[in-house]
């Protein structure tokens, strides 16, 4: 099923199919059961007489697995259909990133599972490295024992161990993800704030305030002051250094995820490609150091093209997953 929602799917369907009808067919539990060598005559029956019966001219393996299976496939369907085995493209491509990184195929080599189950038993008895990626992902890669992934969603509603406000300098929150985040948040987070102002004087550069989360699903909000964006200052090493604090003050009381807006895209002027540019870059570097507790770092747009800015900048990375 998450092939077919994911965007890359639709995307690849509009642009080389769209005078083609296309039959999606999900096949839960068929890539298991090919993993453990279990019979899958009886998961066939069930999901390809449609496909028989639509005189369907090509099938695509959706599925490294489903090569596996190709004759039991066949043999369920009609004489002269073609079928696309993605394994040779998926080759191809471990070969591409392996050449731009350097990395030796011809040595000795190991193996490392990854998953986004929580399951802690699996049935296998390897041993698996669980994956932070939340399901509605635009884009994610991994850096060391972390994910940076880029989202669409309300910061507000996010379960995660922190949120980072980009609040101004005396944590007056009248406008933006500020106002947002103080309204669902409730009282606490304007008398916390204006505490934490008495207490530190206004917020200097990669400086961080912390305060509860108040009524939110998340437990601390992490607030710091992006630039504003001004010609002939160093605004890429503000906005940097303003990502930076927040990482920093997240791993500093363990957190485990953090979700982040696009920092001082929105009435401070930075413009929103730059910006989300400079924020992924950033949080990479951070991550990839590998000196936090932070096992997911989430970048929030409010909206698909926000969105899009993050995922295009994480695309841009050497290793997606």
């Amino acid at each position: 099923d998450a092939t077919f929602q994911g965007e890359l799917f639709r995307s690849l369907v509009g642009r080389f199919a769209g005078d083609v009808k296309i039959i999606e067919r999900s096949c839960p539990g068929l890539a298991l059961a090919v993993e453990r060598g279990e019979p899958v005559d009886d998961l066939l029956d069930e999901y390809l007489p449609d496909i028989a019966a639509s005189e369907a001219d090509v099938v695509v393996l959706g599925c490294t697995h489903y090569p596996h299976i190709l004759s039991d496939i066949a043999a369920r369907l009609p004489a002269g259909v073609t079928f696309i085995d993605p394994a040779p493209a998926v080759v191809r491509r471990v070969i591409e990133v392996a050449n731009r990184m350097n990395l030796d195929l011809e040595g000795a080599g190991s193996t490392e599972m990854w998953t986004t189950s929580l399951e802690i038993d699996r049935w296998d008895k390897r041993e698996w490295t669980t994956v932070d990626i939340p399901s509605n992902a635009a884009a994610a890669v991994s850096l060391g024992d972390s994910t940076l992934v880029a989202l669409t969603g309300d910061i507000t509603k996010m379960p995660v161990t922190v949120i980072v406000n980009a609040a101004n300098v005396e944590l007056v929150h009248g406008g933006g993800v500020a106002l947002a985040i103080a309204t669902a948040g409730g009282p606490a987070i304007e008398a916390e704030s204006r505490q934490w102002i008495d207490e530190n004087g206004p917020l200097a550069p990669g400086i961080a305030a912390l305060t509860s989360a108040g009524e939110m699903p998340s437990e601390y909000v992490v607030h710091v002051a992006g630039p504003i964006h001004t010609p002939g200052q160093d605004n890429e090493g503000l906005l940097a250094t303003a990502v930076i604090g927040a990482l920093d003050a997240a791993s500093e009381i363990g957190a485990t995820t953090l979700a982040m807006p696009a920092i001082s895209s929105g009435i401070y002027g930075y413009p929103p490609d730059e910006a989300c540019v400079v924020i992924v870059e950033t949080a990479a570097s951070f991550l990839s150091e590998g000196a936090t507790s932070l096992r997911s770092v989430r970048l929030a747009g409010f909206d698909e093209a926000m969105t899009g800015r993050f995922a295009t900048a994480i695309a841009s990375m050497d290793i997606v997953i």
